[in-house]
């Protein structure tokens, strides 16, 4: 790990390095339908659509960013509280910042490879394990190179706020595709 200062803005849990010699590898989780979420507070706000062009799609943050982050909630157009904290604990852990990102919600927007083409982000986090945007099927937490621009998907933000194990595999992910 080049820099263990950054896992505090992701794991809030008490973290043990390891040494290299003793270390055992994990593979990806099986992937699993997202849950529905449980609670709801709308901090940030994503419009419903339908099919839509790059220059006209509703989405929360930067276009012009350098990471696009999607997530799929048909139950709300919007972040929740816990969901948002988690978020940008997992951007700032890779030093993105806010401002620097594209959050659209893909149950409100339809996104196609022609539009995430356009955008001039070279980074995509999925936090849901749909593979119709991806041009090959991948594991989750495993990136993969669509059309030039590099794809993480993992469970959905829920499924992460409380779960150390996929919290670390993401962690694991994020570095390769960031930080290495």
């Amino acid at each position: 790990m080049k820099d263990l200062n950054t896992l505090k803005y992701l794991l809030t849990e008490d973290i043990y390095l390891i040494p290299e010699t003793n270390r055992t590898t994990t593979t990806a989780s099986p992937i699993t339908e997202p849950k529905a979420p449980q609670e709801t507070s709308p901090p940030l706000d994503i419009k419903e659509t339908a099919e839509v062009s790059a220059s006209d799609f509703n989405f929360k943050g930067n276009k012009n960013g350098s990471v696009i982050v999607l997530v799929n909630d048909r139950n709300n157009e919007a972040l929740n509280k816990e969901q948002e904290e988690l978020l940008l604990k997992i951007l700032k852990a890779v030093g993105i910042s806010k401002e620097n990102m594209l959050l659209v919600n893909t149950a409100f927007t339809k996104v196609d490879n022609i539009i995430l083409q356009s955008l001039s982000a070279t980074k995509i986090l999925q936090f849901y394990p749909d593979y119709d945007l991806a041009e090959s099927p991948t594991a989750l937490y495993s990136t993969v190179i669509d059309n030039g621009k590099t794809r993480l998907i993992s469970d959905p933000l829920n499924d992460l706020i409380y779960d150390l194990s996929k919290k670390k595999m993401l962690w694991n992910a994020l570095q390769k595709m960031f930080i290495e």
